[in-house]
């Protein structure tokens, strides 16, 4: 009797080809997989990466909108005497509160040197200022760096591959396609032109039009890098063309991420 429970056994699982391990139609726990990994593809569409340079306080309060509307973000951080107008730089109390509420802080380079132009051990001197300040500053370690003025060639990017970062961005004014294009050269479009000596937008990148065409190359597993330099409109946020991005982006359901996270939406 129990031979002939045991050819039945067999039997339906020749003809259903189910033996629980590895079929996603019966069985719970693959099925469970099976979708989750559709709904990973799915997510990779409409994937945004939002950045911010040279660490000025509008930034800061962009940072906390950006909590307000559930997205994250990457501020990239130097010690360069920026002079924006009407804009100072953030304190590293400020930069602190950003990574606790969950934003990522990234690296820009200590001094915001043409990184093409320096030695090897310069080079290593200028990332690793940063990091010994954020660390001193109980902020983890940076996974990503934003190249100052977008200069990048093969060598510094080795450099940035050897230093065991994720990410490094540049210029290039179109989306990062993860299949062709180097992680440590990662193109991106610039949202806001830094700000002129008036305060005001008049940059090609300061329309809301090219913000849309931006984005929308967020598809196709692209991913759409936009970065901020300065915000001079966030004191009047309502009003400000920041705000329409923000609400863009949630109204039309994209996902907003910090750089370090890119890889979770590869896998």
């Amino acid at each position: 009797m129990k031979l002939l429970n045991l050819t039945f056994i067999l039997l339906a699982i020749i003809i259903t080809g189910c033996d629980d391990k590895n079929c996603s139609s019966c069985c719970p726990a693959k099925e469970s997989k099976a979708k989750e990994s559709k709904a990973m593809e799915k997510s990779s569409d409409k994937l945004v990466t939002l950045v911010f340079d040279d660490g000025t306080l509008s930034q800061y309060n962009a940072g906390k909108k950006l909590i307000e509307y559930g997205f994250s973000g990457t501020f990239f951080i130097s010690e360069a005497d920026f002079k924006f107008p009407g804009d100072p730089k953030m304190d590293w109390a400020q930069i602190k509160e950003l990574n606790d509420l969950g934003l990522e802080i990234g690296n820009h380079t200590l001094t915001h040197f043409d990184t093409t132009k320096l030695s090897r051990e310069d080079f290593f001197k200028e990332i690793k200022g940063i990091e010994d300040l954020c660390v001193s500053n109980d902020i983890p370690k940076p996974q990503t760096l934003a190249y100052p003025g977008y200069h990048v060639n093969d060598t510094v990017a080795g450099y940035m591959k050897e230093a065991g970062y994720l990410y490094a961005r540049e210029g290039g004014a179109r989306a990062f396609d993860p299949k062709k294009d180097n992680p440590h050269a990662m193109p991106t479009c610039a949202a806001y032109s830094v700000p002129s000596v008036d305060g005001k937008l008049d940059a090609p990148g300061d329309t809301m039009q090219y913000f849309i065409d931006c984005v929308s190359q967020g598809k196709d597993g692209k991913i759409a890098v936009i970065t901020y330099h300065g915000l001079p409109d966030m004191d009047n946020f309502e009003n400000s063309l920041f705000k329409q991005h923000l609400d863009y982006l949630k109204d039309n359901g994209y996902t907003c991420i910090a750089m370090r996270d890119i890889d979770k939406y590869l896998k």
